[in-house]
């Protein structure tokens, strides 16, 4: 049986993925569930920020489950 490419490398298996990545090969990098990239503002962060500083309530919970923003 062959070993592990990263194994047979010398590799840990992050590292050896992370190198694949780089070099163009594998699945890309996806962030998002829904693959758009793109970069909240400022304001839109400190918003996000102070939304969840006591962590997450059971009425976050709720609005995440019926899709709300």
């Amino acid at each position: 049986m062959a070993k592990a490419p990263w194994i047979e490398l010398g590799l840990s298996k992050t590292k050896y993925y992370a190198i694949r990545r780089k070099q163009g090969l594998g699945r890309p990098l996806m962030l998002r569930y829904s693959g758009l990239k793109y970069e909240n503002s400022k304001e839109r962060l400190q918003e996000i920020k102070e939304k969840y500083k006591n962590g997450v309530t059971e009425e976050i919970l709720q609005e995440f489950i019926k899709g709300g923003r």
